[in-house]
């Protein structure tokens, strides 16, 4: 494996082990909060005001240490390419540009996203028992007691694609700005969750070692049998289904 791949995942890996905690902990309070809505007899949960500000403040976090990583991995690498970056001050400014960049194009979205998504995910909780007859004390005890385990799974989730999309739009982004002519590649994480056709929508095992030039669109493949451009592994303008949990990697490699 490219010694830039195994950065980049160590990166991602660093901001989960070090966000997803936080973010389970406002999940779960969010989640338990809306059960007791039900509990009260509301049928339309929203995350209450007291958790949605702390959601966003975490996914922005997110964002940040994934830029951040990936600022210093790019400029580490490629110093002749980036020489207004040898200062850490200088790092952090870029940082922040990248990550205003990135919230002004996707992060509104992004956190409406999340945020429905919770909403929707808590109210199924609840609908589920409810189809099945159970009476509504059983219900709202069933999904108190898998409460935990769902604010985990879905805080893992979150981080991993936040985490993934900001670092490789900061990534991308800063690449456009090297002294150097660069090239990308699509490096795939190759295992058994590794989207590929037939069983997936969308063909990440054929993507891997794919190189175009920079601005150029990588064409992942699609079970309709057309393609779907991305600039990026994780770009966050292509389908769910091609980027939520997706660990590829784009690495760079100078033009010849």
């Amino acid at each position: 494996m490219d010694a830039m791949v195994k950065q980049n995942l160590a990166l991602l890996d660093a901001v989960e082990a070090r966000m997803a905690p936080n973010l389970e902990k406002i999940l779960f309070a969010s989640i338990v909060d809306m059960l007791r809505q039900a509990e009260s007899g509301f049928t339309a949960f929203q995350i209450p005001p007291e958790f949605r500000r702390p959601l966003i403040n975490t996914i922005s976090a997110i964002w940040w240490q994934a830029a951040e990583g990936q600022i210093n991995l790019m400029a580490d690498t490629f110093k002749e390419g980036f020489p207004t970056l040898t200062h850490k001050d200088d790092r952090q400014n870029e940082v922040a540009r990248l990550v205003d960049a990135y919230a002004s194009s996707y992060g509104s979205r992004r956190a409406a996203q999340i945020l429905t998504t919770t909403e929707k995910q808590t109210q199924a909780l609840i609908r589920g028992g409810m189809a099945r007859g159970e009476s509504a004390a059983t219900v709202i005890n069933s999904a108190l007691e898998s409460a935990p385990a769902t604010a985990g799974l879905r805080s893992l989730l979150i981080t991993r694609t936040e985490s993934h999309a900001a670092s490789q739009f900061a990534a991308f982004r800063l690449a456009q700005q090297s002294n150097i002519a660069l090239n990308k590649i699509w490096n795939t994480t190759v295992d058994q969750q590794t989207r590929r056709l037939p069983e997936n929508n969308f063909d990440h095992l054929i993507m891997n070692g794919q190189e175009v030039s920079l601005l150029r669109a990588f064409q992942v493949p699609t079970s309709a049998g057309g393609v779907e451009r991305l600039q990026y592994p994780g770009d966050p303008s292509g389908s769910a289904g091609n980027v939520i949990n997706c660990r590829c990697i784009q690495t760079f490699r100078r033009q010849e």
